[in-house]
């Protein structure tokens, strides 16, 4: 649960900066089950043609070794796709944790993250993605909008147990706190962190790309490469725990600053 009663006042420079290394004690804590799911998208990504070949049944004779087979690689892709969605939820429990000064704990974070959680989380990411599409569609500009309003709704919907509507209506007033020009409002703050955030993802980016080069995917895979998509997958991790130790903190600065009414 987040408490907002005992925090400080931070600069957006100042969170950005402990998210660094909040971020960085989350992601070891996290690395083992990070870890493994990177090595299970390292080996699809070196074998593109066996595993796409699976599915061509015009290629492949359809007989129980082949159902068999076929059945085992979605079984691992859904595995795979639901430990993300959890780990997902999960981090934002220990951002929430570290930001309280807790030591992150990533079991207790999973053990929270529980079905109903991850099933709220992507219906409330559809359903703010929908509900924005529809309004870029009609006048572009209040689609961006609705979605910057509602940026920060998947916290409180995960850590405070709020219903989908209470969090949206809960960012949208810490957003749009303040004048919308005002440095000290809540749009000018979000929107300098989530600036500085993909300024940092994408010079993060190029460094992993320059250091770490990977010759293509469309020649014969080399060790190399698999180290490049390796080293790119974790950066990506990373990356995804930063954006969510980052936005907490704003969060939890925000509900700090603006009082209930």
């Amino acid at each position: 649960m987040v408490q907002t009663n005992a925090f400080q006042f931070l600069t957006v420079i100042d969170i950005i900066s402990r998210s660094f290394g909040y971020s960085w004690r989350i992601f070891k804590e996290s690395l083992l089950i990070i870890c493994s799911i990177v090595v299970i998208q390292v080996v699809a990504q070196a074998m593109p043609d066996q595993v796409t070949s699976l599915f061509k049944l015009e290629v492949l004779e359809f007989n129980a070794t082949f159902l068999a087979i076929l059945l085992l690689v979605l079984f691992i892709l859904l595995t795979v796709v639901a430990a993300l969605i959890k780990i997902s939820v999960a981090f934002f429990f220990l951002a929430d944790d570290i930001w309280s000064g807790h030591n992150p704990n990533f079991a207790g974070a999973v053990q929270k993250a529980t079905a109903g959680k991850c099933i709220a989380m992507i219906a409330l990411g559809i359903r703010i993605a929908v509900i924005s599409l529809l309004w870029m569609i009609l006048i572009i500009i209040p689609g961006i909008i609705y979605a910057f309003n509602r940026t920060l709704s998947m916290i409180p919907l995960l850590v405070e147990d709020k219903t989908a509507s209470e969090a949206l209506a809960e960012s949208k007033r810490l957003v749009t706190s303040g004048k919308w020009y005002q440095l000290s409002g809540g749009s000018m703050r979000l929107a300098g962190l989530l600036l500085i955030c993909a300024v940092v993802y994408f010079l993060g980016l190029v460094i992993v790309v320059l250091i770490v080069p990977i010759d293509g995917i469309n020649d014969p895979v080399s060790v190399s490469d698999l180290f490049g998509f390796g080293v790119s997958y974790l950066y990506l991790y990373y990356m995804q725990i930063f954006g969510v130790v980052a936005l907490v903190g704003i969060y939890r600065d925000l509900s700090a600053r603006v009082p209930k009414v």
